[in-house]
Formats: structure tokens, sequence, C-alpha cells
């Protein structure tokens, strides 16, 4: 693991160590009291960080005009909620036995991606903004080694503490290592986003799959282009053609979602059409947006609003912020 280029102040380190508990305890309860806990945390943070909620407010406004404004708020509600869920799901992906987790993840689409992963192939997993990203990480990580690009925490110990649980890297304190190596599960290779990205390169050539999360607000020209996400000119990377065309990659499309009536969660994997990237980006991008929207319109209040999807925008037009 590379240095984190900010060293852990005490504070830095009580914070971490006081979080990681919380985030330990939290995880030894079964999933519906964990989902009650997690609801109730989001209400509180529904009332008390007024920024987000109003990230939330004008993200739904742009992405669904048709509905009222007393639709939209309770879908803004139910919103933060399941970001409460979503993060404790993050303690548990950490914290919990492989068993525990295969009980509470439903994955549809398994045995064929097992099948195909067999046959050493570069995969893409195209992994939308949903509340429980760790999940996917642990899920995939029980049947095959993968990578992934991320943006460092701004907390160093919990920097630390994702490498140390996710690949086993030790971190220079024994009480981190000790609490976040306890499962020994290191199934995931983490690549800071302002790293180098040759060793991405070589994973995916050997076949190693890779985590994309393809909605996030894109600011780095030349590697952005405009396309249509609900109706509203959204900031998206032209990455996924760059890297389907440079190992030729195909694309899973991966993601997990709360169930409230089974009590579980399902992570669906599907192997997407090779056509599916066609080299023009431009026409990528249109056409990745428009399926993560089909998905967010399935389950809405299970997608994190709280983004500045479209705080990046064209050449002349104001901020929607």
């Amino acid at each position: 693991m590379a240095p984190h280029p900010t060293e852990p102040s005490l504070k830095h380190q009580a914070f971490g160590f006081v979080g990681s508990i919380f985030w330990i305890s939290l995880s030894l309860l079964p999933l519906p009291m964990r989902w009650t806990v997690g609801s109730t945390i989001g209400s509180i943070l529904y009332l008390l960080v007024g920024s987000r909620r109003r990230v939330v407010h004008r993200n739904l406004e742009l992405c669904f005009p048709e509905k009222s404004k007393a639709e939209r708020k309770q879908l803004a509600r139910q919103t933060f909620r399941n970001a409460g869920r979503g993060v404790l799901s993050w303690g548990f992906g950490l914290f919990a036995s492989q068993r525990r987790i295969d009980r509470e993840v439903e994955w549809k689409g398994r045995d064929s991606f097992q099948s195909f992963i067999k046959l050493k192939r570069p995969v893409i997993l195209l992994c939308p903004h949903f509340t429980a990203p760790m999940l996917t990480y642990r899920t995939i990580g029980s049947v095959t080694p993968a990578v992934s690009i991320y943006r460092r925490p701004r907390n160093p110990i919990f920097d630390m503490g994702y490498h140390c649980a996710l690949t086993g890297v030790e971190s220079p304190f024994p009480w981190l290592n000790k609490i976040y190596q306890r499962r020994g599960n290191h199934y995931l290779r983490m690549i800071p986003s302002r790293g180098s990205m040759s060793p991405f390169y070589k994973a995916l050539k050997s076949g190693t799959p890779f985590f994309y999360l393809p909605d996030q607000n894109g600011n780095r020209p030349p590697h952005i282009t405009f396309a249509p996400f609900f109706g509203v000119s959204a900031s998206t990377f032209t990455t996924l053609t760059r890297f389907s065309k440079f190992a030729d990659a195909r694309i899973f499309l991966c993601h997990t979602l709360m169930s409230d009536t089974r009590k579980c969660y399902e992570m669906r994997t599907e192997l997407l059409p090779e056509e599916f990237i066609s080299g023009d980006s431009q026409a990528d991008a249109a056409r990745l947006n428009q399926l993560v929207e089909s998905l967010v319109r399935e389950n809405p209040d299970q997608y994190f609003w709280l983004h500045k999807r479209f705080s990046t925008r064209p050449e002349g037009e104001p901020s929607i912020y």
C-alpha cells in the first residue's frame, strides 16, 4: 500500500478506533436489527445534514420532474434511510465472516459468472452507485480476486483499515491490523484513483476482474463527455470504452440491492452483449447512462442521490447546485 499523504494524528487514530469498534459492534447484529438501526441513523442525518439534504432534493427535482414535491420529499427521506443502512453494510462487509455474508446475500447469476471467470478472459464489473457495494466486493471476492480504483478516505486510519481488510497489507499500527485482518478475507486490490494505472492494466490483461463505478461525476478532461442521464446532461467518463477496447474485455453488470420483502440482499451479475461497447465514446456514454437510469428507476430509493452527479457542466452552463 502506498503511504497516505497525511500522517495519522492522534485525532485521526482516536476517531478511526472508535469508528472501527462501532462498525464491528453493529456488524454482529442480525440483519433486521441492522436495517432498523441504519434507517434510524439515516433519518437523523436527513434532519441534521442540510447540505446533503439539499443535494438529494435537487437531484430528485432534476430527475423526477413528473413527481409531486411531496412524493420527492418522501423519496428523499427513504433515500437517507437506505443510505444509513448502506453505511452499516460497509461494516458488515468488512468484518462479517464469509458464511454470514453468503447467508444474507442471494446471488443471481452466480453459475454463469463463475463459468465465464474460468475462461481467464478480461472482465469489467460495472457497478452503479447503489447502497451495498462492500457486499458486492465480498461476494465476488469469495470466488475470484479482483481490483478496484477508489478515492482515498480523508482519514488515513480508515484508508489503512480498508487495505488491511481487503488486501492483507499491514499498516504501521498493530491494533489496526488486529481489527481489520481478523477475518483474513483478502480479496480485493485497491488502486488509488490518483495513482499509477499500470497495476490496473496489468491486472485487467491477466484476467483479474475489475470493479468500475460508471456513474461518478467526470471532472478530468479530456477523458469525459456529456451524455443524458434522466434527461439531464451529465459529465461521464469515457474510461469504460478505453479500458474495454484495450483489453478486449467483456462487461458484467453487477449490483447489490436490499429486499425488504425477503429480508435479504440480492446481488445480480449479468453478462452484457459484446456490442454494448462500440468504440464510439459518445455513443457508449449515452448507452451506459441509459442502462444505469433504467436500473435506478426500478429502485430509486436505493440509489446514492447524495452524490453531486451533475456538478460538472458543459461550457457556458451555470451550476446546478
